[in-house]
């Protein structure tokens, strides 16, 4: 249950330490032809996002940390969270748009196993519970789709740094594989951009 919790809170640690804000950091270059969605994959999974994010694996964190910091502000920052958090995650991105508030609007990828016959919804509760103890607020579970897969959504509320986040966590299991997929902004941009984070777990790929 510890490493449960441990785990999924690797995901909720990456969205809430999103740098607080900062001046208004130099967006990259549009492509002359630019899409309207990208493909962020890596680790056996992958999720398709707006082409105004800047995300990958491990693989890429080279690049990817090199072009966050050439971008300052915000993303430099989160660069560093990054740099210090390595293994935390199987996916990771940033919108390269900032919030109406300046903060922060992300993803992350984290996944642990258990066992085949202990169900999310067994454990959710006390997820819930956890988060309260840290602090968490205004929290709702429930469960949502993902094909035949046992899937929960949890929303929770965390002031971090100065800055209140609302996060979305999406649960999946297959086998003893379970998958939490975290989306999170401000909490006063959350409402905005939900609609975007549902697409986007829509998308998501478990890719074996």
């Amino acid at each position: 249950m510890k490493h449960f919790m441990l785990v999924l809170l690797m995901g909720a640690f990456l969205t809430a330490c999103s740098p607080a804000p900062q001046p208004t950091p130099t967006p990259i270059p549009p492509t002359s032809t630019p899409a309207s969605v990208i493909v962020i994959a890596g680790n056996g999974v992958a999720i398709t996002v707006p082409d105004t994010y800047i995300g990958g694996s491990e693989e890429d964190m080279t690049l990817i940390l090199q072009t966050l910091k050439d971008m300052g502000g915000n993303f430099e920052q989160a660069a560093q969270v990054i740099e210090e958090n390595p293994d935390m995650y199987l996916l990771f991105g940033y919108d390269t748009q900032p919030a109406s508030s300046g903060s922060l609007t992300n993803f992350n990828v984290t996944t642990l196993q258990i066992s085949s016959d202990v169900t999310l919804e067994s454990q959710v509760p006390s997820l819930t519970d956890y988060y309260e103890q840290i602090g968490g607020t205004d929290i709702e579970s429930g469960t949502c789709t993902y094909g035949e897969l046992d899937c929960y959504e949890v929303y929770v509320t965390i002031t971090a740094q100065g800055k209140t986040i609302r996060m979305v966590q999406y649960l999946i299991k297959e086998g003893v594989d379970v998958y939490a997929v975290t989306f999170g902004t401000d909490v006063a941009d959350f409402p905005a951009h939900m609609p975007e984070f549902s697409q986007a777990f829509s998308t998501f790929q478990i890719l074996r």
